[in-house]
């Protein structure tokens, strides 16, 4: 047997092999390709998260916060003003992104995540950071 019957003979193999590897390749790379988008997809919301929550939250405690606690007799903010100013911010923030988007934070975070991230915009405006 010559070297070129042997190559013909190992030629089917070898392009099986070939196309099994290119499916397996091609199967990762797809996965890969998912990933990534999902992740930049992730970040994206999240970025227009936090500057719909910074917004929200700086402009009801000019319009609402500042002159509620003026307003108080001990400088105070009332219980219910707080709530209601909260329930302002979710409403706002809900308003502004996309379903898609709430949908997604929602899956990955779970249903209080819009409020911990006011009621934390809230704590750094406060602290002044």
């Amino acid at each position: 047997m010559t070297g070129q019957e042997i190559m013909v003979k190992l030629t089917p193999f070898a392009i099986a092999i070939i196309v099994a590897l290119m499916g397996w390749i091609t199967a990762i790379l797809k996965q890969y390709i998912e990933v990534h988008t999902q992740n930049l997809r992730v970040k994206s919301i999240l970025l227009k998260l936090d500057t719909v929550v910074s917004s929200a939250v700086r402009e009801i405690m000019i319009t609402t916060i500042d002159s509620a606690k003026q307003s108080a007799s001990n400088g105070k903010l009332p219980s219910e003003v707080a709530a209601a100013a909260k329930a302002a911010a979710v409403d706002k923030v809900v308003c502004t992104l996309s379903c898609v988007d709430l949908a997604k934070l929602t899956e990955l975070f779970g249903p209080d995540f819009i409020e911990t991230k006011i009621e934390s915009v809230v704590h750094e405006v406060k602290n002044g950071k």
